[in-house]
């Protein structure tokens, strides 16, 4: 940090405080950077909060009533991490395949991932913020698990047990449960008895690591690709693809193997299962089964699919079950997914029987989901489609997912993601990562943060650029994928007045950078207010996104922690809080409005606009704000 502005070596702190639309002749003569004089707080705040620390308030299921299609997720630029040799220097990174991640708790993060496409050994790394992780460990090493078959058409032959698709479950006590399907190499066809489900618990230790029991077989049988569910009363459920019942009947069919999704619960955080499903089973090796889908008839038998299952429990109490179908004896796969009874009851399937009756069938092009559930109810699916992560929202009751995708990892190649709740209103996207050559495959993480209804509560906001007003009001909108530089935006309201407070978080501040708060007046029109480091630049009015009026009006009060076009040191950003008369914008007596985020970045030779996921010219589908009655901040 340079010296050459203040000799302490501090961040400047820059008050301006604009009438209506910022000119120089706006300015105080007596202070050329003020236009007025701001209230004397005792202890003023200038605080400018990362979008992780807002959005404090709300309830489980907050918004099931509200239309999910106004939500939308936006990436955290400044979360995104690509794990390989390169950027690690961990060779282990290079060969990484079905990532899954699952935060531990608040300053713990745990990432486990499979070697090479068809598995042989485990690994694990842990972070202590889920963007700075570990060099990864052994978590199953295959060359320490050789055995020589003692029976059958290979007496005698040495063989390893190889490790694939590991899962885990954080339980409330603080422990982890980590699944993994084991096969022998060699004899995974013919001896249904070697494979099966292994289970390992991991314990965390004073400084942050993770010690790991030795496994316990949970089932016996071919299977791939478990997974947890934990329920609020302790009840853990560990779904899996099944495919041992029809091996064990009629054979294996090198060509499709029939599966369906089994599950087992345990009531006892995972030290007994039900049901025991032991070498030797007289029920074909089947699991209760909770999922099939019929894709067609091969060897005049009824076939079925119903692979890589992963389910969440919805805000309505009811569990969501989503599953890749892969068509019969062909490479083209879709996602199906289902819904529970109530209390996440499923019913037990027969041997050939197909369902539940709530599955919709087919309902994505795609492979490889996986499911999670924001705590105000939206669910997020990812999946696999054209070798990149996809991924959608989802009404809170299940009914539906939108029928617009997002890309969040879109420069990741690769399949087998997941997504992992982090926090209320963020979640953490991990896919594959190969490289533009093809030789490696690594790991990409990126945080999402959600955008959907928010509300103003009703006070009195005292425009100085101070921040004391804001302390317990944190609803708040998010823009940050494009770049390092990030706005929120919070908002409040009285009788008169609409306020907004802009926080930018931007290692380069320049007189370039402005967001801009589009407010909705029709489903094609908007007023869009500008503002930057000398307050409000612009209200202007649009229609079907083109401009029709400028307008006048607000005031507004700006804090800069950092100095402005000054490319040698790192700058933390800048606030602005302002008002706007409710009548300049079409406000007056309304009870909400639906709003827009943007901003532009200025670093460099050029400008880079960035905006969250919504149209910029209908504004059906942008999220609201509620103008509350009351002061409902946070206490």
């Amino acid at each position: 940090m340079k010296k050459k502005l203040f000799p302490l070596c501090v961040l400047l702190v820059l008050l301006l405080i604009a009438v209506g639309v910022f000119t120089k002749k706006t300015r105080n003569e007596e202070n050329p950077m003020m236009t007025d004089k701001p209230t004397v707080l005792e202890n003023p705040e200038i605080k400018i909060l990362p979008i992780a620390e807002l959005n404090r308030g709300g309830t489980d299921g907050d918004h099931m009533e509200d239309d999910y299609n106004t939500a939308s997720v936006e990436a955290d630029f400044r979360s995104k991490v690509l794990l390989n040799s390169a950027t690690t220097g961990s060779f282990r990174y290079d060969s990484a395949f079905y990532p899954r991640v699952k935060k531990v708790r608040d300053d713990l993060y745990l990432l486990l991932y499979h070697y090479t496409q068809t598995g042989q050994h485990l690994y694990y790394a842990t972070s202590r913020d889920g963007v700075h992780w570990n060099a990864p460990e052994v978590l199953y090493n295959r060359v320490d698990h050789k055995f020589v078959y003692e029976y059958g058409d290979r007496t005698g032959q040495t063989d390893g047990y190889y490790a694939v698709n590991p899962d885990a479950v954080v339980l409330d006590n603080g422990e982890i449960l980590c699944a993994y399907s084991v096969r022998p190499f060699n004899g995974y066809e013919t001896y249904i008895e070697l494979n099966g489900l292994d289970l390992i618990r991991g314990t965390v230790t004073e400084d942050g690591r993770i010690k790991w029991s030795a496994p316990t077989r949970v089932y016996t049988g071919q299977n791939w690709e478990a997974s947890f569910l934990k329920h609020d009363d302790g009840r853990i459920e560990l779904y899996f693809t099944q495919i041992a019942p029809y091996i064990s009947k009629y054979g294996y069919d090198k060509s499709y193997r029939s599966s369906g999704t089994a599950m087992l619960v345990s009531t006892d955080n995972g030290y007994t299962w039900t049901p025991s499903i032991q070498p030797g089973d007289k029920n074909n090796y089947r699991a209760t089964t909770v999922f099939q889908q019929i894709v067609g008839t091969r060897n005049n038998l009824p076939y079925f699919c119903g692979q890589m299952p992963v389910a969440v429990s919805l805000a309505n109490g009811k569990t969501m079950l989503a599953v890749e179908i892969r068509r019969l004896l062909q490479q083209k796969y879709d996602i199906s997914y289902a819904l529970s009874g109530e209390d996440g009851v499923w019913k037990a399937l027969d041997f050939t029987e197909e369902g539940p009756d709530t599955t919709k069938a087919n309902y994505i092009t795609g492979a490889s989901p996986y499911l999670a559930r924001f705590t105000s109810g939206e669910v997020v699916m990812t999946y696999a489609t054209g070798n990149r992560l996809w991924s959608r929202l989802g009404a809170p009751d299940g009914s539906e997912f939108s029928a617009a995708a997002f890309s969040i990892l879109p420069d990741a190649p690769g399949f087998w993601g997941s997504v992992e709740r982090v926090g209320s209103h963020a979640m953490l996207f991990t896919n594959q990562a190969t490289s533009s050559d093809g030789k490696t495959s690594g790991i990409a993480m990126i945080r999402g943060y959600l955008n959907h209804r928010i509300n103003a509560p009703k006070y009195t906001v005292t425009v100085d650029g101070y921040t004391n007003d804001w302390e317990n009001n944190t609803d708040a909108f998010f823009v940050g994928s494009a770049t390092q530089a990030q706005v929120t935006l919070r908002t409040a309201h009285d009788d008169d007045n609409l306020y907004f407070l802009v926080s930018r978080l931007d290692e380069c501040i320049t007189d370039r950078d402005t967001a801009t708060v589009c407010i909705a007046d029709s489903a094609t029109s908007d007023y869009r207010i500008t503002v930057g480091l000398d307050g409000i630049r612009s209200i202007d009015y649009y229609q079907n996104g083109a401009k029709q009026k400028t307008l006048t009006g607000g005031t507004a009060a700006v804090r800069v922690l950092g100095t402005p076009n000054d490319n040698e040191d790192k700058d933390e950003g800048f606030l602005v809080e302002f008002s706007i008369p409710k009548a300049l914008v079409g406000m007056t007596g309304k009870k909400s409005f639906q709003a827009r985020l943007a901003l532009v970045n200025g670093d460099g030779a050029g400008e880079v606009g960035d905006s969250m996921s919504v149209s910029k010219t209908s504004t059906a589908k942008w999220p609201a704000v509620v103008l509350d009655d009351v002061d409902s901040r946070q206490s």
